[in-house]
């Protein structure tokens, strides 16, 4: 099914019902693709709970199973919490081998995210915490890979846009799994420090 996708929507869900963010991966508003945590702690989702209230996003945790329609693992995102320095996020593909490494530095409003690939530059994104277009751009060339946009779905019913209406990321798809993969882990990157 992603694969025959063009576009991806990051539908993310968080709060006290939740513990830890999860997100759901839509494609043509079905959930396709789900992102759970893999290691729940309760102690850890008692952070996360106070974290919510005082928002210090390089605190935050993350390590979570991204699952196909089949509940098949075709990756992981691993970050580790830290208070006084921003931790990077680790993408994996189903047999745990690395794909990339996504750094992020902070300054004041603005972010930017350097993808690494075989311990070498990739590509990068920056953005504001205004910003609701990130475009990952290749180190190399310069040019722009992909736009992720950060927009709210309009579902049918006011129920719905009341329960699911939180703002998430359109991602396009890329030829290769892995790719595809690296662009869904910037946007929860980019999710995970500007929520």
């Amino acid at each position: 099914m992603l694969n025959q996708a063009d576009e991806l929507f990051i539908q993310p869900y968080s709060g006290v019902k939740y513990y830890n963010k999860r997100y759901d991966i839509l494609i043509n508003k079905e959930t396709a693709l789900r992102i759970t945590d893999m290691k729940p702690n309760k102690w850890l989702d008692t952070l996360y709970l106070i974290n919510i209230f005082f928002n210090i996003p390089h605190y935050n945790r993350l390590n979570v199973q991204i699952q196909n329609e089949n509940n098949d693992v075709i990756g992981y995102i691993i970050k580790e919490g830290g208070f006084f320095k921003m931790k990077d996020f680790h993408l994996f593909n189903a047999e745990k081998e690395l794909i990339a490494t996504i750094k992020a530095e902070s300054k004041l409003s603005k972010l930017r995210l350097t993808i690494l690939r075989n311990e070498s530059e990739w590509g990068y994104s920056e953005g504001s915490l205004t910003a609701m277009d990130f475009s990952i751009m290749d180190s190399q060339t310069k040019e722009t890979i992909t736009v992720l946009r950060k927009r709210s779905p309009i579902y049918e019913t006011v129920q719905e846009n009341i329960e699911k209406g939180m703002d998430g990321y359109y991602v396009k798809t890329a030829d290769s799994l892995e790719e595809t993969l690296i662009r869904i882990a910037c946007a929860i990157s980019i999710d995970q420090h500007y929520n």
